[in-house]
């Protein structure tokens, strides 16, 4: 199995990591079942989360690695538990409502992280950035 890994950037900046899988194919173009199957672990990818991160932005991705093959971690400032938040901007306003979203479990906090264990880091929307900056300095 090849793997080949495309960085693909979203709207917001963010950036996300993707994958597209080739298996060897025979002279009839079925898959070749005389290639011995290698098995390949999970990479990881860091997902960025704090309080008052986006849900959109934070589960999308997080079920989208996984479906792509990928084991994503959720990592904060602690591993605990954080409330994310939903954002709308009604039509013809110019401001955004904010409600509360779903909560998320970090599943390591920042200080644990072993850098060389990760293939690739999403940083959530929503206000957790800021929140995260003041946290960080």
């Amino acid at each position: 199995m090849d793997r080949r890994h495309f960085l693909t950037s979203t709207a917001t900046g963010s950036i996300a990591l993707m994958a597209a899988n080739r298996q060897p194919l025979s002279a009839d173009g079925t898959p070749d079942k005389k290639e011995e199957e290698i098995r390949v672990p999970k990479s990881k990818v860091l997902i960025v989360v704090g309080d008052a991160t986006e849900t959109f932005d934070s589960l999308y991705p997080y079920y989208r690695l996984i479906e792509a093959g990928f084991q994503p971690v959720v990592t904060a400032p602690e591993k605990r538990l954080y409330q994310m938040v939903l954002h709308e901007v009604k039509p013809g306003w110019t401001i955004t409502n904010e409600w509360e979203g779903y909560s998320i479990n970090a599943d390591i906090a920042f200080k644990d992280i072993q850098p060389e264990e990760y293939i690739g880091i999403f940083f959530s929307g929503g206000r957790a950035p800021e929140v995260l900056n003041g946290a960080c300095s």
